[in-house]
């Protein structure tokens, strides 16, 4: 609008009202860019990893995707499956080879001279409308392509939705089966580092499950890591899979073991 005015009547008052309106849009455009950002690193407080990943997206970006030769799309696929299934079954019959070659009374972890043998839990509880609400609304927004409603909809149509989940949830625990269909994940196969050859060993397999099987198996998780705590189960120096714990919690441990 300023700039048209300017170009009909060419006056130095119009010109100057113009550029003070661009000056404004431009600065306007920067705060809300800058309120964006600074809205997308205060999401991350608290979670390392997600920042990382946040400022390696906004710095580098994303690679294209890479995927080893072959005839189609289905050969790529079906190489890379292979080589999953083969290298998890080899890791499994290594643990088992290690495992039979030690003493029997050495073939069962223990913590805290306490063996996870001697104290399994009897049973899981069922869980009630509370639980399932409280799970669905801490969950992040990630959908499977298996979903069949989004995650974010889910959330926001918690009341209705959640007995339906409630009464899956608590038929598996009851009946001690958890569904096949949950069992199912989309495994998308990234490259474990930028730069690395596309070779099938140097891939990673990414599963993606729907987020039903994920709110049976935290429900799970929840009940026995309470059991862990209640028999001092836990291991003192795990580090992996552990609340408030990670990498770093481990290098600080061995720096003063130092």
């Amino acid at each position: 609008l300023f700039e048209k005015k300017w170009k009909s009547s060419g006056s130095e008052v119009d010109y100057e009202g113009f550029r003070n309106a661009k000056v404004n849009y431009r600065d306007a455009g920067n705060r809300a860019k800058k309120l964006h950002y600074t809205n997308l690193v205060s999401a991350c407080r608290g979670d390392q990893r997600k920042l990382f990943g946040l400022v390696q997206s906004l710095c580098v970006g994303s690679a294209p995707k890479s995927y080893p030769a072959g005839n189609s799309d289905v050969d790529i696929a079906n190489k890379l499956n292979t080589f999953f299934i083969g290298k998890v079954d080899g890791i499994r019959c290594d643990i088992e080879r290690k495992r039979s070659a030690l003493p029997e009374s050495d073939r069962f972890v223990t913590c805290n001279s306490r063996s996870f043998v001697n104290k399994p839990p009897s049973s899981f509880s069922e869980v009630c409308n509370d639980d399932i609400v409280r799970l669905i609304n801490s969950s992040s927004n990630k959908t499977s392509s298996s979903d069949p409603i989004p995650t974010a909809l889910v959330k926001k149509c918690c009341d209705p939705v959640a007995p339906f989940i409630i009464k899956i949830v608590n038929s598996s625990i009851s009946d001690g089966v958890f569904p096949d269909k949950w069992k199912h994940a989309l495994v998308t196969p990234i490259l474990k580092k930028d730069g690395l050859e596309c070779m099938p060993v140097n891939f990673r397999p990414v599963s993606n499950f729907p987020f039903a099987s994920k709110l049976l198996e935290k429900t799970i998780l929840a009940q026995f890591k309470t059991h862990c705590n209640d028999y001092n189960l836990d291991c003192l120096h795990n580090s992996a899979y552990k609340q408030n714990h990670s990498t770093e919690t481990l290098l600080l441990k061995v720096c003063s073991d130092i």
